[in-house]
C-alpha cells in the first residue's frame, strides 16, 4: 500500500501539521515501525555477507558529564553474603550514551499532543506508546544506511565543526547519497555521522566539563527545514539516528530554527518515527570506507522496562526469584544442613545457591519482600463461569506506592523498607519531612509506614514504585488494618451482655453492667481485661493466608479473597503471607537447564 502523499497530510484534521495519526489503525503504538514488516526484515538480512559485527552503543558512562544538571552514570557491586558471587546496581539517566528518543518523549508543543493524540497527563497511570511497546515487537531490526557527513567533508576541504550550532544541509545529504550510489528502500533506518563522537573524544577531561556546562547545546546537525522534513518523509523512513546528542541541529529552538518544522514535532510526534541519538558510528565508518558498501544489516532492542515503566521486570515471577526446583525435598534438607555446618548460613539468609547449573540447582530469595499500602475500596464477589461458585472478597487499591528509605542491620539492628503512598500537598507537610521525600525522589506522601524484610536481598532501591503487579495471582498475603472506630460504648453494645431488669426502679439503669465483683482493696482496683464499658472498635487486626484472585496493575488493583478488617477508604497493609508457600513456579527440565548453563 503506498503511503500519502505529503500534500495529503495531516490525516487527523484535530491533530498538528503533517500529522500521520491513525495510518497504521486507532490504536498504533508503533509508528513508521510498521514497515518494518517481514519481508522488509527478510530482505534486509540479505545485508548479511561478511558476518563481521560492530557495536554502535556509546559506553554507558558517556559523555562523562551530562548536560541539563542530570545525574552521571554510578556503578556499584556489592558481594552477596559469603559466597563469591556479586550483584551490579546501575544508575544511569535515559539521556547518557547511545539512546531511541521514542513517542513519550516529545510532543507537538503548540498542541500538547504526542503520538496518535494522547497527552502528558496519560502517561503517569499508563504505558501506553512506551518503549517496551518496541521492545516486545522485536526491536528495531531493519536495513541500516550510513551517511557519512564527516569523512565526506573531509574528503572536501570541508572544517567540520561538530560541536557548533551548524546545519547540515539536504543538498549535503544529497551529495554523499550520489557519491556512494545509495538507492534507499521502504523502512530504512537512517543513520548520519557528524563527527561528534571523534570531537567528544579530542576533550580533556575539564573540556569535556566545560562543554555540558554551556548556556546552550550548540552541535551540528540536520537542518530542519520543510525541504529536509519533505525529503524524510518520501524515503519512508522507519527510523533515523545520529552520534550527535541531537540528531537536528542543536539547540533545535532558536533563531536559526523555524519552529514550523521542528524534527523532533515532526518525526516523534507526528509520524511515530523514532530519533536514535549519540550512537557510536566510528568503527561503522571505516568499515564502510574500506569495503565500499553503506548499507548494513541492523538490530537495535530499547530498553523493556515494564508496565508505567515502574519495574525492571515484567512479572513478579523474576523480581522474586522463586525457587527454581529440580531437587527433591531430602536433597534440599541435606544441602540446608550441610551449608549451615560448613558455612553457618540457614535456608532465612538472604541469597543461597546449591549445587551447580546442569546438576542440581536451586535458587532462593527467602527475603520477605518490602509489603505495600493500600486503601480497602469494598467488597464484591467473584463468580466462576463454570461451576456457578461465589467467592467473596475484598477489593483493595494502591495509590503511588513507593519505596522512601532502608533500615539495615548497621546501625538500626534490622532490615526495614520504608514505604510511602497517596499525595500530601507540600504546604502541609512538615520541612524536615520534605527533604526526607526529596532525598527519594517522591512526591510528598500522605502515608508512610515501615516494613520488616529478613537480608539485604529484600531491601528494593530507593524510589521503586510498588504496582499491584507487586504480588502475584495465586499466592497469599496477610494484611492489617484496624477495625471501624465506634467510640465509647456500653457493655451490652461492647460486650453483648444482656443488661438489667426494665422494671421494679432500673428503669434508668438496664443498660448498665451491674456489679463488677467483690472489692480489692477497699474497691479501687479493676482486673486487666474486665469487661467494661469503654472505646469499641478501632483495633488493629490482622488477616492471614488471603489468596490474591486478580491483579489490575493499571489501575493499581488487588482483589482478595474473604474479608479484610476496617471500613471503606481505610488503610490496609499487604505483605506476602508468612505461613504459606509462594506459588508453584512451573518445574524447570533438566536438560532445559543444562542447555542455559552451556551457553551462559
Amino acid at each position: 500500500m503506498d503511503p500519502p502523499s505529503f500534500t495529503s497530510l495531516p490525516l487527523d484534521p484535530d491533530g498538528p501539521p503533517g500529522n500521520t495519526w491513525g495510518r497504521f489503525g486507532p490504536n498504533d503504538e508503533l509508528g513508521m515501525l510498521n514497515l518494518l514488516t517481514p519481508s522488509v526484515v527478510t530482505q534486509a538480512a540479505k545485508e548479511i555477507q561478511t558476518g563481521i559485527r560492530i557495536s554502535l552503543d556509546w559506553p554507558l558512562s558517556l559523555p562523562s558529564f551530562p548536560s541539563f544538571d542530570r545525574d552521571p552514570f554510578k556503578q556499584e557491586i556489592f558481594q552477596k553474603g559469603q559466597f563469591t558471587v556479586n550483584d551490579d546496581v546501575l544508575c544511569f539517566n535515559t539521556q547518557c550514551s547511545s539512546q531511541w528518543d521514542v513517542f513519550r518523549h516529545y510532543g507537538n508543543q503548540k498542541y500538547k499532543k504526542f503520538y496518535m493524540g494522547h497527552k502528558i497527563e496519560e502517561f503517569k497511570d499508563s504505558d501506553v506508546i512506551g518503549t517496551h511497546v518496541v521492545a516486545n515487537n522485536g526491536g528495531i531490526v531493519g536495513r541500516g544506511v550510513l551517511l557519512d557527513y564527516k569523512d565526506w567533508a573531509d574528503s572536501k576541504g570541508i572544517k567540520v565543526a561538530a560541536l557548533e550550532s551548524k546545519d547540515i544541509t539536504l543538498a549535503n545529504l544529497k551529495s554523499i547519497i550520489k557519491e556512494h550510489d545509495i538507492q534507499f528502500q521502504k523502512g530504512d533506518i537512517l543513520f548520519v555521522r557528524s563527527g561528534f563522537t571523534t570531537a567528544y573524544h579530542q576533550l580533556d577531561p575539564d573540556a569535556q566539563e566545560k562543554l555540558a556546562q554551556r548556556e546552550t547545546p550548540d552541535y551540528l546537525g540536520i537542518q530542519a527545514c520543510e525541504e529536509v522534513v519533505r525529503w524524510i518523509w518520501d524515503q519512508q523512513f522507519a527510523a533515523v539516528a545520529g552520534d550527535a546528542p541531537s540528531f537536528e541541529r542543536a539547540p533545535i529552538r532558536g533563531s536559526h530554527a523555524d519552529p514550523k518544522w521542528n524534527l523532533h514535532e515532526w518525526l516523534l510526534a507526528g509520524w511515530g518515527m523514532p530519533i536514535g541519538e549519540m550512537f557510536d558510528l566510528e568503527k561503522l565508518s571505516q568499515h564502510c570506507k574500506e569495503t565500499g558498501r553503506y548499507t548494513f544489516f541492523l538490530s537495535s532492542v530499547p530498553l523493556k522496562r515494564g508496565l508505567n515503566g515502574n519495574r525492571s521486570y515484567e512479572t513478579g515471577a523474576f523480581a522474586r526469584n522463586f525457587i527454581l526446583n529440580i531437587m527433591t525435598d531430602k536433597e534440599i534438607a541435606d544441602q540446608d544442613k550441610a551449608d549451615e555446618e560448613k558455612y553457618g548460613v540457614t535456608p532465612e539468609d538472604e541469597f543461597v545457591v546449591y549445587g551447580t547449573p546442569g546438576t542440581r540447582q536451586i535458587q532462593r530469595y527467602s527475603t520477605s519482600l518490602s509489603g505495600v499500602i493500600a486503601t480497602k475500596k469494598g467488597m464484591t464477589a467473584l463468580y466462576d463461569p463454570e461451576t456457578g461458585k461465589r467467592t467473596a472478597c475484598t477489593v483493595l487499591q494502591l495509590d503511588r506506592v513507593q519505596v522512601l528509605a532502608h533500615k539495615k542491620m548497621s546501625p538500626h539492628g534490622y532490615y526495614a523498607v520504608q514505604v510511602g503512598s497517596g499525595w500530601k500537598h507540600p504546604s502541609n507537610t512538615t520541612k524536615p519531612m520534605l527533604g526526607h521525600f526529596a532525598a527519594a525522589e517522591s512526591s510528598p506522601k500522605r502515608h508512610v509506614m515501615e516494613f520488616r524484610v529478613r537480608g539485604q536481598g529484600g531491601l528494593l532501591p530507593v524510589g521503586t514504585e510498588l504496582k499491584a503487579d507487586h504480588f502475584l495471582v495465586g499466592q497469599y498475603v496477610d494484611t492489617r488494618s484496624n477495625s471501624k472506630g465506634k467510640g465509647f460504648q456500653g457493655v451490652m453494645k461492647r460486650w453483648g451482655m444482656h443488661g438489667q431488669d426494665r422494671s421494679h426502679g432500673a428503669s434508668l439503669s438496664h443498660r448498665s453492667m451491674g456489679s463488677a465483683g467483690q472489692g480489692q482493696g477497699g474497691g479501687s482496683r479493676v482486673y486487666p481485661g474486665k469487661k467494661m464499658a469503654g472505646n469499641m472498635g478501632n483495633e488493629r487486626n490482622t488477616v492471614q493466608n488471603l489468596k490474591i484472585l486478580q491483579v489490575d496493575a493499571e489501575r493499581g488493583i488487588l482483589v482478595v479473597n474473604g474479608a479484610v478488617s476496617g471500613p471503606k477508604k481505610c488503610l490496609v497493609r499487604v505483605q506476602d503471607a508468612l505461613k504459606k508457600p509462594w506459588p508453584v513456579i512451573p518445574e524447570v527440565a533438566p536438560e532445559a537447564v543444562q542447555e542455559t548453563a552451556a551457553t551462559a
